[in-house]
């Protein structure tokens, strides 16, 4: 597999499991993964933002 889908893979599984363990009992796992899209995509624009800076710099 390649580092990047591992990187966004371990990114889902920690916030999932982070929000698992904030919210309460009653809220279903299909909720929590709906309300997890907007940090993924944010995650995925940072692994990038990241990826452009170091190319910028490191030649």
């Amino acid at each position: 597999m390649p580092p990047i889908i591992v990187m966004i893979a371990i990114l889902i599984a920690m916030g999932l499991f982070t929000m698992k363990g904030v919210v309460p009992k009653d809220v279903s796992l299909k909720s929590i993964y709906k309300a997890l899209f907007p940090f993924i995509g944010l995650d995925i624009l940072l692994v990038a933002v990241i990826i452009a800076i170091h190319d910028l710099f490191i030649t």
